[in-house]
């Protein structure tokens, strides 16, 4: 009598188990999300363009050597840039990338997620070669 109560037992366990394993996968919903990146009018030739239009050639010098780094900054929902950050081993090259970069006028397409605008962060490469 106690095999067979035992052996209700551990069927009706594993009943339950699969049960519940069932409901999970039937109650599993597919989401997808539409995302889309943040966007200069124009696209990014344009961009560096503007950035380079905006960069002030009266204080670059004969000193100022090539350079790498990055150039980060946030684009708002609104399409304007904030937390600019410029990332490169010359101090002087740095303030007048980031002064170029607050100088720029245009607004950028903000990125989207399911059709709505969010804020993003943009990280752009960055190559310092003198005229």
């Amino acid at each position: 009598m106690r095999k067979s109560v035992k052996t209700i037992a551990v069927f009706g366990i594993l009943l339950l188990v699969q049960s519940f394993e069932t409901q999970k996968k039937t109650t599993a919903v597919e989401i997808t999300q539409q995302k889309t990146a943040a966007e200069f009018p124009g696209g990014m030739n344009a961009f560096y363009k503007e950035l380079s239009a905006k960069t002030d050639r009266s204080k670059i010098d004969a000193k100022m050597k090539s350079a790498k780094g990055t150039m980060t900054f946030t684009i708002t929902a609104d399409g304007l840039m904030k937390n600019i950050s410029v990332e490169t081993s010359d101090a002087r090259i740095r303030t007048l990338l980031e002064n170029a970069l607050k100088s720029i006028p245009q607004k950028w397409k903000p990125a989207t997620e399911n059709q709505v605008n969010v804020e993003s962060q943009m990280t752009l490469p960055l190559v310092w070669a003198p005229e």
